[in-house]
């Protein structure tokens, strides 16, 4: 893809899921440098029609990518950049006008930030990170947002957490917002 699409927002998109799948592999610095290479891209003057001109599901913005860099950083176990960056994404996400917003990677973020609070003990704000997310509609669930609260879980589970009722009312929230499940799949499928 980056043969035929070299800068620009197309560019950007193409090494943040290049970073993904590297840190998903375990190549954490591969994947900090696909995220260099996304943010470089993102810094030239190309546009495409796909991107800059019919953009809405195609656009890649500055959130997406922050978001982006929080899923590579937290695969990296680095809870110090992860709530940087997933809280600049949420910041992003929430000064964008409703229509530009991606409620998806918005509620995602938060999951990222709250994992970040937790890693490092601070379950207060990791609730109050959740508190959006807990409070989606379910029709509103997306099929990947319905996996992301099992981390927390797991993370909760830890000895840190074992004599907090905030941490076993907040587990029960996400048990039960994990088995409200994702949107259905549409009819016939």
């Amino acid at each position: 893809g980056l043969a035929d699409v070299p800068s620009g927002m197309g560019a950007v998109r193409l090494h943040a899921i290049r970073a993904r799948a590297l840190a998903g592999h375990g190549d954490h610095a591969e994947a900090q440098a696909a995220i260099t290479a996304a943010e470089e891209a993102r810094n030239t003057r190309h546009q495409d029609d796909l991107h800059a001109g019919v953009a809405g599901e195609f656009a890649f913005d500055e959130a997406k990518l922050r978001y982006y860099q929080s899923l590579v950083v937290i695969d990296a176990e680095d809870p110090a950049a992860t709530a940087t960056t997933a809280g600049a994404a949420i910041r992003l996400y929430q000064a964008a006008p409703p229509r530009a917003r991606s409620y998806g990677c918005e509620a995602l973020a938060r999951v990222q930030l709250a994992r970040a609070q937790l890693m490092t003990n601070h379950l207060d704000p990791a609730a109050q990170a959740l508190a959006g997310v807990l409070a989606l509609d379910p029709q509103m669930r997306i099929g990947s947002l319905a996996q992301q609260p099992d981390t927390c879980r797991q993370l909760l589970a830890g000895s840190d957490y074992l004599s907090s009722a905030t941490a076993r009312q907040l587990d029960r929230q996400l048990a039960a917002f994990t088995s409200a499940g994702a949107t259905p799949a549409l009819p016939g499928r």
